[in-house]
C-alpha cells in the first residue's frame, strides 16, 4: 500500500473517531476531512512520530507549515518526554 493511500485509510479512519466521540458526548457539530486531517495529525505527533514524517504524510511542501498546524506543547506531551528522559 503506497503511503499517500495508507494516510487515506488513516484520516478516513481519525474522521470515524471523532464523528462517534461527538456522537457520545452530544456535541453537534459537522465534521469535516480538514478536523480529520488536523486530528490525524496531531495524534501522530502525540505519538512521537517525528515532524518530518507527519509533515511528509500530510503533503504539505514547507515542514514550517507542519510546525505551524501541529506541533502544540501539550500536557500529554510533556508527561511523554519527561518518562522518556527519566534517569
Amino acid at each position: 500500500m503506497s503511503i499517500r493511500k495508507w494516510v487515506s485509510c488513516w484520516i478516513g479512519f481519525a474522521l470515524l473517531i471523532t464523528s462517534n466521540i461527538t456522537k457520545i458526548c452530544g456535541v453537534r457539530m459537522k465534521l469535516s476531512s480538514r478536523v480529520a486531517r488536523k486530528t490525524a495529525g496531531q495524534l501522530w505527533i502525540d505519538a512521537g512520530v517525528s515532524i518530518e514524517s507527519v509533515s511528509k504524510m500530510l503533503g504539505h511542501a514547507n515542514i514550517k507549515t507542519t510546525q505551524k498546524a501541529y506541533v502544540k506543547v501539550t500536557e500529554k506531551r510533556i508527561e511523554l518526554e519527561l518518562k522518556k528522559n527519566e534517569l
